[in-house]
C-alpha cells in the first residue's frame, strides 16, 4: 500500500488490514497468559452484578457460591472468544459508518471492554438461572450477547457522532469523504504487475509445500512416572487433577502425588510438555493454584532451586491456607517461547530445552509452622529439581 499508494492508499485501508491482524491465531502461551485474568474479570464482575440486583452470593477465587450452588467461572466462560469476534465486528462496522480516524479508534478500542461487560451478563443469566454446565443455554446466551455487544457498539458510535465527533463531521466537505483513485502511472502499474505476480507465486509455493508433514526436532524423552515413590522417607500416593481449573493448560504427560511422612504431607505435581505445539502450551500462571475456590493468593520473595528461581506462594481457602513452590525448567525466556511456539521454532534453538517441566510442590500451613513447611518446600522442590537434572 505504502509503495502504490503511500499514505493515502496505506490509510484507506488500514481497516481491512486490521481485521485480517484480527484473526491471526494467537500462540497457546499468549493465550494461557489472557484467559486466566480474563476468567479473574468475569468472575468479579459477575460477583458486582449479583450484589447489584440483590442476590446474595459469596466470591471464591473462579467460584461464585450462590443458594448452595456453586458456579464454576471455566474458561469457556472468560469471554476471549466473544471479545475477539466483537473487536472484529467494530472494526467492520467502523469502517463502514464513520470517515473520522480518531472516531474508528475509539470504537475498536472500546470493543474489548464492551465484550467483557457483555459476557459478564451472559454468565449473570447462567448463575440465576442455575443453567447446567453442559447445556445449551450456554451458546444460546453467548449468541445473544454478541448481538447485545454490537448494538450498544452502534449505539456508542451513533451517541459520539452526534455530540463528540459531529463538529468534525459537519466541517467535513461531501467530497472529502469519498476516497477518490489516485492516477495511475506506467510507475505504478509496473509495480502492481510485479507485485501481482509476486502473490501469485507466493499462493502457489505455499499451496504445494509440504507443511504438514514438517516437524519440530525431539530431544531424548523423560519419563516422569519414574519418580521415586519414596524420597528420603516419605511415601506416595496418587490424587486426582482439578481438570475444570487446568482447561486447556495443556501437558504431554503429568503426575499429582501426596507424600507422606508421619503426620506431615506434601503434595507433588509434575508437567511434561516436550516439543512445542502451536495451540497447546504448559506455560500458565494456573499451574502455581492447587485448586479452585480460593480467598486470597499472595505472592512470596522467589527462592532460589537449582540454580533457577522458583515461585513461592500463599493461596489462602475457606478452611485452610495451602503454601505452594512453584518452579519451571527447560522452558525459554517468555517472550522468545511466544514467539517459538508461533512460528514453530524448537526452543533449543531460543534457550531453552528439548523438554519442559513445571514442578509443584505444596502443603497446608498455619501461623504457628509456616517457616517450617517454607523450609520443607524448599528442600523437596530442590530434591525433584535434582532429580529429573540428573543423567540417567
Amino acid at each position: 500500500a505504502l509503495i502504490l499508494g503511500g499514505r493515502r492508499l496505506s490509510r484507506a485501508i488500514a481497516m481491512p488490514l486490521l481485521a485480517l491482524i484480527v484473526v491471526i491465531p494467537i500462540p497457546a502461551i499468549m493465550i494461557n497468559s489472557i484467559v486466566f485474568p480474563m476468567q479473574m474479570t468475569t468472575a468479579g464482575l459477575t460477583s458486582w452484578l449479583l450484589s447489584l440486583v440483590g442476590r446474595s452470593h459469596v466470591l471464591s477465587g473462579d467460584l461464585i457460591t450462590t443458594r448452595g450452588i456453586a458456579f464454576q467461572v471455566i474458561e469457556g466462560c472468560s469471554g476471549l472468544k466473544s471479545t475477539m469476534s466483537l473487536v472484529l465486528a467494530s472494526v467492520v462496522f467502523t469502517d463502514i459508518v464513520s470517515r473520522n480516524a480518531l472516531e474508528k479508534v475509539v470504537i475498536v478500542s472500546l470493543a474489548p471492554l464492551i465484550g467483557v461487560f457483555v459476557n459478564g451478563l451472559r454468565v449473570l443469566i447462567l448463575v440465576l438461572s442455575a443453567a447446567p454446565a453442559e447445556s445449551t443455554e450456554h451458546t444460546v446466551y453467548g449468541l445473544l450477547m454478541m448481538v447485545l455487544g454490537v448494538i450498544l457498539l452502534a449505539g456508542i458510535e451513533s451517541l459520539l457522532a452526534r455530540t463528540v465527533f459531529a463538529r468534525g463531521r459537519r466541517a467535513m466537505p461531501i467530497r472529502a469523504r469519498v476516497i477518490e483513485a489516485p492516477a495511475k502511472s506506467d510507475r505504478a502499474n509496473r509495480r502492481l504487475g510485479f507485485l501481482a505476480v509476486a502473490a501469485w507465486v507466493s499462493v502457489l509455493f505455499v499451496s504445494v509445500m509440504p507443511v504438514g508433514q514438517w516437524e519440530i526436532a525431539k530431544g531424548p524423552r523423560i519419563n516422569i512416572e519414574t519418580l521415586p515413590t519414596e524420597i528420603g522417607g516419605w511415601t506416595s500416593r496418587g490424587i486426582p487433577f482439578d481438570n475444570a481449573l487446568l482447561g486447556s493448560v495443556w501437558f504431554r504427560h503429568r503426575i499429582y502425588r501426596t507424600y507422606e511422612r508421619d503426620s506431615d504431607k506434601i503434595r507433588v505435581f509434575v508437567g511434561l510438555e516436550e516439543a512445542p505445539e502451536f495451540g497447546r502450551s504448559g506455560y500458565s500462571a494456573k499451574t502455581k493454584i492447587p485448586f479452585s475456590g480460593w480467598r486470597s493468593i499472595q505472592n512470596l520473595a522467589v527462592s532460589n532451586s537449582s540454580g533457577v528461581a522458583a515461585d513461592r506462594l500463599v493461596i489462602r481457602y475457606p478452611s485452610r491456607s495451602v503454601m505452594v513452590h512453584h518452579l519451571r525448567l527447560g522452558y525459554a525466556p517468555w517472550g522468545l517461547e511466544a514467539i517459538g511456539s508461533w512460528l514453530g521454532i524448537d526452543r533449543t534453538n531460543l534457550g531453552g530445552w528439548p523438554v519442559a517441566l513445571v514442578i509443584r510442590v505444596e502443603a497446608e500451613i498455619d501461623a504457628d509452622d509456616s517457616s517450617d513447611v517454607d523450609l520443607r518446600l524448599r528442600h523437596f522442590l530442590q530434591k525433584i529439581a535434582d532429580w529429573y537434572q540428573s543423567p540417567r
